[in-house]
C-alpha cells in the first residue's frame, strides 16, 4: 500500500497540470501553470502546453532519481544547517521576486493584498489551514482566468506530442533546483521557488513548473525517510502510517520510473479527453458550470466563511491581473503568514 501511495503521488504530480492548462482550475502546488497554459490554449496550442509541462515533469523525475545519492547526503547536512535560517531564506525569495518585477510599486501592492487575505485565512478558526487553501487559491488564481474573455468560444486545438527538447531539459533542471529548496522551506510553494530562477521563456517556464512539482514530491519522500518530517500531503500520510526504515532509495527510484512510463502511455488519451470535453461544450457554459461547481465545493468544505474568502480572493486576483504584476507574488498569502505566525 505504501508503494501504491507513492506511485499515486508521483503520477499526480506528472499530470495534475491538465485541469490548470485546459480549464484554468489551479492546483494548490502549481497555481501559476494556469496562466501561461490558458494563453497557449487560447492560441490553439493547449496540447503543446500540456506536453511541454509534462516533459518538464519527466525531466524532474530523471534528474531527481539520478541525484538521489547526492541528495541523500545533501539533505542530511542541509536540514540541520538551515533550521534557524528558514525565515530569512523565505523572506529573501519574496524580496527577490518583488525587486525583479517591472513595476516595484505594483509588486508591493500585490504582496500586501496577498498577505492580507493570507492572514485572514490563517486566523479564521472555523476552517483549517489546508481547507482554507481551496477558496484562497481558487479565488486568487482560478476564477480571474475563468472570467477573463468569458464569452469566447473554445478555439480549435492543434494536436501536439513532439519530443523533449533543449528548453524542456533546461526548464526541467531549473525546476529540479527549485524543487530541492521548496521541499524544505515551509510556506514557499514550488511556483515561488521556480520564479526565483530566471525563466522568462513561456515553454521553459512551464517545463520548470512541471519539474519543480515532481521534484518536490520525490524529495519530500526522501526527507521523510531522513528526518521524519513532512512537507507534502503524501509525506504526511507516509509519516502517519509507515516507518522510514521500510522504504529504500531504490524503491523511490523504481516507482518514479514506473509512474513515468505509465503516464507516458496514457498522456495522449488524457489530452484528447480534455479537448473533446471542451470542444463539445460551449466555453461560456462550461465556465459557468465550473464556477458553480467550485462554489458548491467550497461551501460544502468550508461553509459561508470559505465562500466569503473566495469572493475576497477573487477580487484581489482580478485587481492583480489589472496591475499586471507577477502572479507568483500572490504566494505572499502563504509566505508572509508563515514568517509571522
Amino acid at each position: 500500500m505504501m508503494f501504491f501511495s507513492i506511485g499515486l503521488g508521483i503520477t499526480h504530480s506528472l499530470i495534475n497540470h491538465g485541469p490548470s492548462i485546459f480549464i484554468g482550475i489551479p492546483d494548490e502546488s502549481s497555481p501559476l501553470i494556469s496562466l501561461p497554459g490558458k494563453k497557449l490554449v487560447s492560441q490553439g496550442e493547449g496540447p503543446k502546453a500540456f506536453f511541454k509541462t509534462y516533459y518538464g515533469s519527466i525531466s524532474g523525475v530523471l534528474i531527481t532519481c539520478i541525484s538521489f545519492p547526492l541528495l541523500n547526503i545533501f539533505y542530511r547536512n542541509f536540514l540541520e544547517l538551515i533550521s534557524g535560517l528558514q525565515g530569512f531564506l523565505i523572506f529573501f525569495i519574496l524580496l527577490y521576486i518583488v525587486l525583479s518585477s517591472k513595476n516595484v510599486l505594483h509588486a508591493l501592492i500585490t504582496v500586501l493584498l496577498g498577505s492580507f487575505v493570507g492572514f485572514l485565512v490563517f486566523n479564521i478558526n472555523s476552517i483549517g489551514g489546508s481547507e482554507g487553501f481551496l477558496p484562497l487559491f481558487t479565488g486568487l488564481f482560478g476564477t480571474p482566468v475563468l472570467v477573463k474573455k468569458f464569452g469566447n468560444s473554445f478555439p480549435d486545438q492543434t494536436m501536439f506530442r513532439g519530443s523533449p527538447d533543449r528548453k524542456n531539459i533546461k526548464g526541467g533542471f531549473k525546476g529540479f533546483l527549485a524543487g530541492i529548496f521548496s521541499s524544505v522551506l515551509p510556506g514557499v510553494g514550488p511556483s515561488s521557488t521556480a520564479t526565483v530562477l530566471n525563466t522568462e521563456d513561456r515553454i521553459e517556464f512551464l517545463s520548470a513548473l512541471g519539474s519543480v512539482n515532481t521534484t518536490n514530491i520525490m524529495t519530500s519522500i526522501l526527507i521523510f525517510n531522513i528526518a521524519l518530517t513532512s512537507r507534502t500531503g503524501l509525506a504526511d500520510y507516509l509519516l502517519s502510517n509507515y516507518r522510514p526504515s521500510s522504504l529504500y532509495l531504490m524503491d523511490i527510484v523504481a516507482i518514479g520510473f514506473i509512474s513515468s512510463g505509465i503516464t507516458f502511455l496514457l498522456s495522449r488519451k488524457i489530452v484528447l479527453f480534455f479537448i473533446s470535453l471542451l470542444e463539445n461544450i460551449n466555453e461560456k457554459s462550461i465556465k459557468l458550470i465550473i464556477i458553480c461547481f467550485l462554489l458548491f465545493l467550497i461551501f460544502i468544505n468550508t461553509g459561508h466563511t470559505g465562500v466569503g474568502i473566495y469572493f475576497i480572493s477573487t477580487g484581489i486576483g482580478i485587481i492583480t491581473s489589472r496591475l499586471d504584476s507577477k502572479k507568483s507574488l500572490l504566494m505572499s498569502c502563504i509566505i508572509i503568514p508563515v514568517l509571522f505566525l
